[in-house]
């Protein structure tokens, strides 16, 4: 039965096996099953394991669904063991090309990333997620691609600005405990923080632009503590105005400390 499969798919012997081992020996099952799950890339078929199309069909809406919907994402992020808070999260969903939480993610987009990994299973995915983690943590350049990343994943559709509390809460994620590639004193993020708090009635403050929120990250690469700040800023130099505005703000309270 392997060698007739084999020779109607193409497919590896092992692929042969377990198709017609899930499908009770019925080579016409296994055959309907393997063509349902296989992916076309450059004119030829590529199969996927079973075992990884077992993983997406159990967060999906039914054995046929092509798509998770928010609450199956979800359930598989919990399955992983990280949190919706976790930068993990964020490094997963970049991996499977999410550009929006709330549209439904694709049976392809699901598949399609975990084969290009090799990973079939959780317990391959789990120690995938640990390498990104730790790449988060040394590796500055991967760091800084999660933190662009953020700002359109988490913007609303057609708006180009976060609200200004979003903002905090992931700038707290990325720099308050110093676990990531770019260390940021706490000095810093509270000035920072306290400036944007100032003014109430400047929209610039309350809804942080991706201009404002790509700077900010060369601004405290480049000036990551109060000594740095203190000793070698450029009022001449193209920040946005209110990157200025905060040095402005930073000098008059925190300066002199």
């Amino acid at each position: 039965m392997e060698k007739e499969f084999m020779n109607l798919t193409g497919c590896t012997y092992s692929v042969a096996q377990e198709y017609l081992r899930k499908n009770g020996g019925r080579v016409e099952y296994a055959l309907n099953d393997y063509y349902d799950n296989v992916n076309t890339i450059g004119g030829m078929r590529q199969s996927y394991n079973p075992g990884l199309v077992a993983i997406f069909e159990k967060y999906s809406n039914g054995v046929l669904s092509t798509e998770w919907d928010s609450s199956g994402l979800i359930k598989y992020i919990e399955d992983l063991s990280i949190s919706i808070e976790d930068p993990i999260t964020l490094c997963l969903s970049q991996m499977l090309c999410i550009d929006d939480l709330l549209k439904p993610v694709s049976r392809e987009q699901f598949l399609d990333a975990w084969v290009d990994l090799c990973c079939d299973n959780l317990k391959q995915m789990k120690s995938y997620l640990e390498i990104l983690e730790e790449r988060l943590e040394t590796d500055k350049e991967y760091f800084k691609s999660i933190y662009s990343y953020t700002f359109p994943l988490n913007a609303e559709e057609g708006s180009r600005h976060l609200p200004k509390d979003v903002a905090i809460e992931y700038w707290n994620i990325f720099f308050k405990d110093n676990k990531y590639a770019l260390k940021v004193s706490e000095t810093r993020l509270e000035s920072w923080f306290s400036f944007l708090n100032s003014d109430d009635s400047d929209s610039r403050r309350q809804n942080i632009s991706n201009d404002i929120w790509q700077m900010f990250y060369k601004f405290v690469d480049k000036y990551p503590n109060d000594e740095s700040l203190r000793q070698n800023y450029d009022e001449m130099a193209a920040w946005p105005l209110l990157i200025d505005e905060y040095y402005e703000f930073w000098e008059e309270n925190y300066g002199t400390e």
